[in-house]
């Protein structure tokens, strides 16, 4: 193995001896010219490349767009100026035009699919990461990458080395989607056990009826079949600006509910409100908390306090609180009802999504509420504990098998890219 050098470049750090380093403007170029969309070219979006992989989602031919667009070539890579923490990277190999948020790099000194791997290892994403402009929306440009220093062999070595990564990825990347399938299963099994289960109960013989709803079925006679309306009242939550938190008393943000944490957590944001907003947005045992909006109606966050009352606690204006009229709904049975139950089918037939999923008081009030016995719905909740958490250890192993392949690839990316490691060489 030849020796090695310090490239004088923080994330690069040694070389070996015959490599150069150079900055990416000198080993690529970017036409910042823009045309009008032309309906008959590949048109590639943000949306379209899935994040780390390289990889495209597909296309939406029936795209229209007003504003201008990148040109780009066969030989030229893309990389998403919008969050570049996102790594969005791609190699249409083809000519198109894309967004402006995506940069077209034609490579001069390297080969495109050396570019590629370049540009999407973790070394060179956390750089450009550093240097981005705007709070909100994060974006480098092409003057900031061009001034980056990048590690460049021979060409003959480029290519070995984006070859060698074709490969490895590759097979790194099936590895990985079979994982991502088996998880995907796993999940859908456990949403069908506790759909199961609060719709049906677990008494395979019990006496049932029609519920009057095509997704919800049958359910089981005994059990009381009403509205949200009619179990307790709807309280949207406190809306304040940012200096209003920080110190105070606890206080229940969108995250806590996304994350459902209401059951075993009271690590909560603080906020300075005085005793009249916190009895009209406190929080007790048995309250039920929506997300008012959500990315998507399958993200929309829902969450169940099963803790003891949290003395002065305040929740945030983009939740809805429901507090049950009685104490007929045990918090253990409705965060599997309303979390995972019928909640997702009704959310998904009814909530409005335009640019967001929108959840208000009028639609929740009509949810549907399956109410058994409460000893009933204390075995139910037993019962889904115990399979849920078999169906979750699992999940959580197959998760991270997922997360180390993920970082094996990044770092094996870094090391050829860098040449830590060689191909066809001695370690």
């Amino acid at each position: 193995m030849s020796e090695m050098k310090d490239s004088g470049v923080e994330w690069i750090g040694e070389i070996p001896e015959e490599w150069e380093c150079a900055p990416l403007r000198y080993i690529a170029s970017h036409s910042s010219s823009t045309s009008s969309f032309e309906a008959e070219s590949t048109y590639v979006a943000l949306e379209n490349i899935e994040s780390w992989t390289g990889k495209t989602l597909g296309f939406d031919e029936s795209v229209d767009i007003e504003s201008q667009v990148f040109n780009f070539g066969e030989a030229d890579v893309l990389f998403g100026k919008l969050r570049p923490y996102l790594a969005k990277v791609v190699m249409p190999r083809c000519k198109g035009q894309s967004s402006t948020e995506l940069i077209p790099i034609t490579p001069k000194k390297c080969t495109t699919r050396f570019l590629f791997w370049l540009l999407i290892n973790k070394g060179f994403i956390d750089t450009v990461n550093s240097i981005t402009y705007g709070v909100k929306m994060p974006r480098t440009s092409w003057p900031q990458m061009g001034q980056i220093y990048f590690p460049l062999p021979a060409l003959e070595e480029q290519q070995l080395i984006a070859s060698y990564l074709d490969e490895q990825v590759e097979h790194i990347d099936k590895k990985g989607a079979i994982l991502e399938r088996q998880i995907d299963v796993l999940e859908r099994y456990k949403k069908s056990i506790i759909h199961e289960a609060v719709t049906k109960g677990l008494d395979p013989d019990v006496a049932m009826r029609p519920s009057g709803v095509e997704w919800i079925g049958d359910i089981p006679e005994h059990w009381e079949f009403t509205k949200m309306r009619a179990i307790g009242s709807c309280q949207n939550g406190i809306s304040k600006e940012a200096e209003y938190f920080g110190t105070g008393y606890p206080f229940i943000s969108y995250g806590n509910v996304y994350r459902d944490e209401l059951s075993n957590s009271k690590e909560w944001g603080l906020i300075e409100s005085n005793s009249e907003e916190r009895s009209r947005y406190s929080v007790r045992r048995g309250d039920i908390f929506f997300t008012r909006t959500s990315e998507t109606v399958d993200e929309a966050g829902i969450a169940t306090t099963a803790l003891e009352d949290i003395q002065d606690a305040t929740f945030a204006g983009f939740l809805i609180r429901v507090r049950p009229y009685k104490n007929d709904l045990l918090p253990e049975y409705s965060r599997y009802y309303f979390r995972y139950g019928v909640s997702r089918a009704f959310f998904a037939a009814n909530m409005v999504l335009v640019t967001r999923a929108s959840l208000g008081q009028m639609l929740l009030k009509s949810l549907p509420v399956l109410i058994p016995p409460v000893a009933e719905q204390q075995q139910i909740a037993d019962y889904l504990d115990d399979k849920t958490a078999k169906v979750d250890a699992i999940l959580d192993i197959k998760r991270k098998q997922v997360e180390v392949l993920k970082k094996r690839r990044q770092s094996l990316i870094y090391e050829y890219v860098t040449g830590k490691k060689r191909v066809g060489k001695e370690d």
